[in-house]
């Protein structure tokens, strides 16, 4: 008879049979025989505690002169044993399992295989199943040796590509990381590591080259990363949505549930005895909150829409596909669906639709922020060169300022002191140099820059008031509670306004009185200047060079001015700066 060219899938021909105890290969065959509950071309049980013995006839185009190898493709069962049935005996053909050693595997394979012939089409296997206290699913197969070396070197370089773009993935989200230093990217490589673990584990890699002696660990390391991948998954989906801002209560809630599943990793690492004894029902219970936080991020998603529909689009396109294949899974796990006739698992066909999706989501954000920051940087540069124009322009309005007090008050005095010293007396022209010496020494004293603190500030007033006082202006100054209050920048602005102030009343208001004062009340410094001069029309002198220089260095130290006046009434000026 003619060979076949794919494996044959011998679950059609499959009888099973679910003992409590196990039993010996002579007793499950006769058990055969006699039972009338007898599973026929099903070979995906559910959960169980139960052990499994599954009978299997041969197919008809069976050729009995070429070698075969009997492939089970689970990883994950315990342990499986196969005998072949031939001319009425029983022949051992070898053992399996992620409960033995996997040296000591009939064939070293990652998946249960064994090498197998027959002697005619007549004969039957006998598959031994031990998975108690799990979800059983035994798909059996069965290849010519030629085809399964050529579909084993296939399998595997196509999961060496995949797990390598994974690497890939890894590498791309730390150096993503690097640039934009956010955590939306450590949380993204968390899962993808977790991911990368979880289905390295699945197909059986990690039994093969990871811990081929630790059994503990191939057998729950896939629960564990399923806490991670979720974990993870929801940190990352609060960092990408704006979950925070538009759905408080999903916030919480998930939350609430990445702290659960933080109880079940601390189950696991301090008590693995108990946990190991309630497989089945951490295994609910894990389910349960992975079905909790997908309905949980599908109300996230629709109360984001309106915020952000570019990230719900990619959201939705990146993880849909995994939803759909880890429900997939936990439909198998339960014995709802068989999966056996994909070439690929679902999580891995998930799994590749999330990783070239999101890469292009992250490197779209990674464009976002780039943009953000280039806009950033061109407005500071913008905002520098408005500073440095402002500088530039306060420099020139100052050296107008001192071009004027030089042109009316030093010029002109120099040239009436011209006109004298032709028949002027010898003291008239001394008091007249004198007062011109005076002028020169209050301008460069005004362009001099002041170093005050809370020390040396109201000496600094009074020094000014007293100046103010000695040119013959009513000047009283009061003060109350200031001494601690002002620190150095308040303390020169507040200088500055109150020398402005009075110049503008030496010059301007011809005031009989002007009353200064300084407090403290409610947290604020207030600075007041009356004067009962001539005053002057608020619309005509609202942006005078003086008032705006005034309001702007209140401003600087983070403050209020406002300034009242009217013709004949007097100017009031009022300066509010908060205090610690």
């Amino acid at each position: 008879m003619q060979g076949f060219a794919e494996s044959v899938d011998l679950v059609p021909f499959s009888k099973a049979i679910e003992t409590a105890e196990k039993l010996k290969p002579e007793e499950a065959l006769n058990q055969f025989a006699r039972s009338s509950e007898l599973i026929s071309g099903e070979t995906t049980f559910g959960f169980s505690q139960n052990y499994f013995w599954i009978l299997v006839d041969l197919p008809p185009e069976i050729d009995t002169s070429a070698n075969y190898f009997l492939d089970i493709d689970n990883p994950h069962i315990d342990r499986v044993e196969a005998y072949r049935y031939s001319n009425g005996l029983l022949r051992f053909v070898g053992r399996c399992g992620d409960r033995i050693p996997f040296a000591a595997r009939t064939y070293e394979n990652r998946r249960n295989v064994f090498p197998i012939h027959f002697n005619s089409s007549r004969d039957r296997i006998l598959l031994f199943v031990d998975k108690r206290n799990a979800s059983v699913a035994v798909p059996v197969k069965l290849w010519e040796s030629h085809e399964f070396m050529q579909h084993e070197a296939q399998s595997n370089m196509i999961h060496g590509l995949y797990f390598g773009m994974l690497l890939v993935i890894m590498l791309y989200s730390l150096l993503i990381y690097a640039i934009q230093r956010s955590s939306i990217y450590i949380w993204y490589l968390v899962y993808v590591v977790s991911l990368f673990l979880y289905l390295f584990t699945h197909v059986g890699y990690g039994f093969q080259f990871l811990f081929p002696d630790q059994f503990e660990w191939n057998n729950y390391l896939r629960l564990i990363m399923i806490v991670i991948i979720v974990i993870s998954q929801i940190r990352f989906t609060q960092l990408f949505l704006p979950i925070r801002s538009v759905a408080c209560w999903v916030n919480r809630m998930l939350n609430f549930i990445i702290l659960g599943l933080i109880g079940i990793l601390l189950w696991w690492l301090l008590v693995p005895g108990l946990f190991t004894a309630n497989t089945i029902v951490v295994i609910n219970v894990i389910y349960g909150f992975v079905a909790a936080s997908v309905i949980l991020l599908v109300a996230a998603l629709i109360r984001s829409w309106k915020a952000d529909r570019t990230s719900v689009l990619f959201y939705t396109a990146a993880f849909g596909m995994n939803v759909v294949a880890a429900l997939s899974l936990i439909a198998e796990e339960y014995g709802a669906i068989d999966l056996a006739w994909l070439p690929l698992s679902p999580i891995f066909i998930g799994s590749l639709f999330e990783i070239v999706i999101f890469a292009i989501g992250l490197s779209y954000r990674s464009k976002l922020i780039g943009d953000d920051r280039k806009k950033l940087l061109i407005n500071i540069n913008s905002l520098q060169q408005q500073a440095m124009q402002a500088f530039v322009r306060g420099m020139e309005e100052e050296k107008v300022r001192v071009a004027n007090e030089l042109h009316d008050d030093v010029a002109s005095r120099l040239s009436l002191l011209k006109m004298k010293a032709a028949g002027g007396s010898e003291t008239e022209l001394a008091e007249q140099i004198a007062e011109i010496s005076e002028g020169v020494r209050k301008i460069s004293h005004q362009l001099n820059p002041v170093s005050l603190n809370s020390e040396t500030f109201l000496q600094k007033i009074q020094e000014l008031v007293s100046e103010h006082r000695q040119a013959g202006m009513n000047v009283d100054f009061q003060f109350f509670d200031v001494k601690n209050a002002v620190s150095e920048d308040v303390g020169l602005q507040l200088y500055r306004i109150l020398q402005e102030a009075l110049n503008n009343v030496q010059k301007h208001a011809k005031a009989q009185h002007i009353d200064v004062q300084l407090f403290v009340h409610d947290n604020e410094l207030i600075m007041t200047i009356e004067d009962d001069g001539s005053g002057f029309e608020m619309e005509k002198q609202r942006t005078g060079l003086g008032t705006k220089n005034m309001r702007l260095r209140t401003e600087q130290v983070g403050g209020e001015f406002s300034i009242s006046s009217a013709v004949g009434d007097g100017t009031s000026i009022m300066v509010t700066v908060p205090v610690s």
